[in-house]
């Protein structure tokens, strides 16, 4: 939203402008969808599957990003871009949930720390696409709205050529493409070279129903190895949010205004897209050197101490504007500290964490009521 809102709210130029009111709302909207998606993109990826879920998703993606490109042409109208914002919240929530579940599934315990990672890195991207978009192109957000538009499409297209969860497919009942799937993961021809990891996949799941309905799901919520990880990694999102950091991330352009930093407000925005990608690397480093706690209890003094810094500056210089000189320089370090450690704790770490806590039969139930509640 803070690249729609400049132009929008705030900019001189000609054109469609909405009120302060109406930009809230532009804003807010999302996040208020986004929770429904995320609630639904669990069961959705249970129901139709990882790989038929992934492209689903797409869809209510596509119609947002194309109502977000028709104002102020042929529209000049707020409520094309509330329909936008609400449907492209609402396909960020089943992303969440489904990528996150897809990930864990396919890829060996050895390399899912570094491939979940994968997921933050292409989120850090595209936050930072839009800020460069945002950059170029200030006054014309349709043009942002069209690359998405295009991105979308082009994962519709090509979601069919990945192979299916073995996982799923096993509990459907379906062992024979489970094994093809897995063969192709594991990019062998040789059923042989896959038997044992097979095998250990069908024992996992051989003491469950096969047929999973909502009851079972209950009922497999309620035992402790899906119920306490529940717990925790709701509590973890919980903190995420308390934490301010998606908040920073969101609003990067205004908060950066915010801070005195309103001439470099768009830089300064760039440079918390290109240190979110950073710290999926570092999160990669840290967490096969130290594990998960000491790395996340670490960075959380970092989230917590760089806002400090930054709340008690600025409030100095508001209360003694002219005893405290405008030094821009600590804002900005506060600010890429804040975001270097609460994207390594709250968005790399926590997200990858989401697709491996949770057993199988209630992984996406479990992952989409985590990601809903953060």
């Amino acid at each position: 939203p803070s690249v729609i809102l400049g132009p929008l709210v705030e900019s001189d130029s000609p054109g469609y402008h909405a009120s302060i009111e109406e930009g809230s709302w532009i804003s807010s909207v999302a996040a208020i969808a986004s929770p429904v998606g995320c609630l639904m993109g669990g069961p959705l990826v249970d129901k139709l599957g990882r790989r038929r879920g992934l492209q689903v998703l797409n869809l209510p993606n596509i119609a947002g990003w194309v109502l977000l490109s028709l104002v102020p042409y042929p529209f000049q109208s707020v409520y094309p871009l509330i329909a936008g914002r609400m449907l492209t919240g609402f396909a960020a929530g089943l992303a969440t949930a489904a990528a996150a579940t897809y990930t864990a599934e396919v890829i060996t315990p050895r390399l899912r720390t570094l491939l979940v990672t994968v997921s933050p890195v292409m989120m850090g991207i595209g936050i930072f696409t839009i800020y460069l978009l945002a950059d170029l192109f200030q006054d014309q957000w349709t043009i942002a709205a069209t690359i998405g538009t295009t991105i979308s499409i082009i994962s519709i297209v090509f979601t069919p050529f990945l192979p299916e969860s073995p996982l799923w497919l096993l509990t459907r009942n379906n062992p024979e493409s489970a094994l093809k799937s897995l063969m192709i993961l594991r990019g062998t021809v040789s059923p042989h070279s896959v038997e044992a990891e097979f095998k250990q996949m069908v024992d996992s799941l051989s003491s469950r129903n096969s047929k999973i309905t909502w009851a079972t799901v209950i009922q497999d919520i309620k035992k402790p190895e899906a119920y306490k990880p529940l717990i925790i990694m709701n509590m973890f999102f919980l903190i995420q949010q308390l934490s301010g950091v998606t908040v920073v991330i969101v609003y990067g352009v205004k908060f950066a205004k915010d801070a005195e930093l309103s001439e470099d407000a768009y830089t300064v925005a760039l440079f918390i897209g290109v240190v979110r990608v950073i710290s999926t690397f570092l999160t990669t480093w840290l967490c096969n050197r130290w594990g998960r706690r000491k790395p996340a209890v670490a960075m959380g003094v970092g989230v917590t101490l760089s806002l400090l810094v930054l709340t008690g500056y600025l409030a100095l210089r508001h209360s003694y504007p002219e005893t405290i000189p405008s030094t821009p320089w600590v804002s900005i370090i506060c600010i890429l500290i804040n975001i270097l450690t609460s994207s390594i704790v709250f968005s790399t770490m926590l997200w990858s964490m989401l697709g491996e806590v949770f057993p199988t039969n209630v992984r996406g139930v479990s992952s989409g009521l985590t990601s809903c509640f953060g």
